[in-house]
């Protein structure tokens, strides 16, 4: 389980606040004031039931509504009415009535702003509460109480179904902000590739996952945008000001919370939202929450900026002692979306290449398709694989570079092939079988199926299973058996950081002189080597050349199952508990090879 809660100190912080007593209204020593408005009863105040417009902004805030369970102290009331008039809300009552008054029977409203923070896409869901029994510092409960719920999207296309949800972040408590995702989160469709409305539980201390079945009691409430309520209405939100509690929507504190709940997610390793470039969103002022009680903003940290090398992947530059870029395609360049560059690479399609052997020859599962699901151009720049389940059926996706694109590396001379790629950081458990790949092969294999393993292969990354452990691996020769130990073949194995880009590479060194023997193979993570092979050790001319000498082709892929997954692991995969979507796929920034 992954779910921590983050203090975000002067950002979220309701004590020691400074308040007027200018506008008590009959309300005791309560020191909520109206801002120039009107309280009214909190029965009295309406809920907006909108239509909807078929904008992309509203139709994602419906999409990702939370299903809410009232586990104990109010259900969640309207705040404010088409008119401006304020609820009043309720004077707290002991615990064992701490019900009492403000059993809505589900006829609440729960106000949704969409909103980005360092390019990340957030959707804010707020509630309010006429009492609450129970906070840190004050026992005795008050009078109005907003919590929300902040879904962070994946964003892979600019159509509804093309966004995720990769992680929440909610109130949980009156000074704590949380986030959690994977478990012990669940959504409404959590047994289908699109999950969508999260379930939450909300209580007199705030709010947590709520992992019980569905029944009657977990529904969603009305939504209202932020954009839908009217002018009457936006100006009471931003306008008051209560003791204990804040409007965590209004214009004053929407930007600096979901820059504040996003500095907690990426500084706990939670996986973040792509850029998004379909909602045109422009991100509001990054100042700090008002404080409960005063006029203006608390003194908020700064928004907190991602470390270098975890945020992007970087653009392909050539290393020092190489003079040429030979190959490049860097996504940050092509249109969201899309899918690859066909000038570049060709589709592997089906279960395996025509006249060769089934499965690909690896016992894989998946269906390899050209679909967008499966593959496409993310709005932050990258490429993503992405295989997907459908009542047991694997689909995923697989690329070469065309003939167009082969290289070599000349005697005497180098080559390097490199990529910058992502895994997230996703519960090993869900991911028993995934098996992304960045590799290349020997280009005659193209119009010679049976060629391997003589024709050559160098595997740059793979990571089996979920783990954060990265197989680099040659073969050559013949199988089974020769040089390389086919089908093993000849390799390590290294620690590798999920949930960041790393820099993965093979280097061809021909540079030494002499002959074949003197040469050899160099793989890198993140620049530091970890792996080599000498022509002497291979100890064959002819399969060495294939390897060193002779032209290459680069394959970007994530296979499902198959041998390689099932050794590791000791059982056959995928199981039933593996999950496809964004948390099994790679994204890759860019692919290069470079020469001397």
């Amino acid at each position: 389980m992954l779910c921590r809660a983050v203090g975000l100190v002067g950002a979220f912080a309701f004590l020691g606040a400074a308040s007027t007593e200018s506008n008590i209204e009959a309300r005791g020593k309560i020191r909520d004031d109206p801002g120039g408005h009107n309280w009214i009863d909190h029965d009295k105040v309406k809920a907006f039931l909108p239509s909807y417009p078929n904008d992309l902004p509203t139709q994602l805030a419906l999409r990702f509504n939370p299903l809410l369970y009232v586990e104990g102290g109010c259900d969640v009331y309207p705040a404010v009415d088409d008119a401006g008039n304020l609820s009043g809300g309720l004077k707290p009552t002991p615990k064992d009535k701490r019900r009492s008054g403000c059993d809505a029977g589900g006829q609440g409203q729960v106000y949704a702003r969409l909103g980005t923070t360092q390019n990340r896409t957030a959707i804010m869901y707020s509630y309010y509460m006429p009492k609450v029994r129970w906070g840190k510092g004050d026992d005795q409960g008050h009078r109005s109480y907003w919590a929300f719920a902040i879904a962070w999207l994946l964003e892979f296309g600019c159509s509804p179904s093309q966004f995720w949800p990769t992680g929440l972040s909610f109130t949980s408590d009156h000074e704590q902000m949380a986030w959690s995702y994977k478990t012990p989160l669940s959504y409404s469709a959590a047994l289908t590739q699109m999950p969508t409305h999260p379930k939450l539980k909300l209580h007199d201390v705030g709010m947590g996952p709520f992992t019980g079945a569905d029944g009657d009691l977990l529904f969603q409430r009305t939504l209202v945008t932020w954009d839908q309520l009217p002018s009457q209405a936006r100006a009471a939100l931003n306008d008051v000001r209560y003791e204990h509690t804040i409007v965590p929507f209004s214009d004053a504190n929407f930007q600096g919370l979901i820059d504040a709940a996003y500095a907690s997610q990426f500084y706990s390793d939670a996986p973040i939202a792509a850029k998004s470039s379909c909602l045109n969103i422009t991100e509001g002022p990054h100042t700090a929450p008002q404080q409960p009680g005063g006029q203006g903003p608390g003194q908020g940290q700064t928004p907190g900026q991602p470390p270098d090398g975890t945020n992007g992947g970087g653009q392909p530059t050539l290393p020092s002692g190489y003079s040429q870029i030979v190959f490049e395609d860097n996504y940050s360049k092509q249109q969201v979306g899309s899918l690859p560059d066909t000038s570049k690479w060709d589709f592997d399609l089906g279960t395996g290449y025509p006249g060769g052997a089934p499965n690909w020859g690896t016992g894989e599962v998946q269906t390899y398709t050209n679909d967008s699901a499966n593959i496409g151009i993310s709005s932050s720049g990258t490429l993503v694989i992405t295989p997907m389940v459908n009542n047991g059926d694997w689909t995923s996706s697989r690329i070469q570079t065309n003939a167009a694109q082969d290289f070599k590396c000349a005697p005497g001379g180098k080559l390097r092939i490199e990529a910058s790629v992502m895994l997230p950081d996703s519960d090993p458990s869900t991911q028993l079988g995934i098996w992304p790949a960045v590799w290349s092969m020997g280009s005659a294999f193209r119009t010679n199926v049976s060629s391997w393993p003589g024709i050559g292969e160098l595997d740059i990354l793979e990571v089996l299973n979920g783990e954060p452990k990265l197989y680099q691996t040659v073969h050559c020769g013949v199988s089974p058996g020769g040089p390389c130990n086919e089908k093993t073949g000849l390799g390590s194995n290294t620690a590798i950081k999920r949930g960041v880009f790393n820099k993965i590479a093979v280097e061809v060194d021909r540079s030494a002189g002499g002959d074949y023997t003197t040469e050899q193979l160099v793989w890198y993570l993140n620049d530091k080597a970890t792996f080599t092979v000498t022509g002497k050790e291979v100890g064959n001319q002819g399969y060495w050349e294939a390897l060193a000498s002779e032209p290459k082709m680069i394959l970007l892929n994530v296979a499902v199952g198959g041998e390689f997954p099932d050794g590791v692991q000791g059982s056959k995969t995928p199981t039933a508990a593996t999950v496809g979507g964004p948390e099994s796929r790679m994204e890759i920034a860019y692919v290069a090879a470079y020469s001397t």
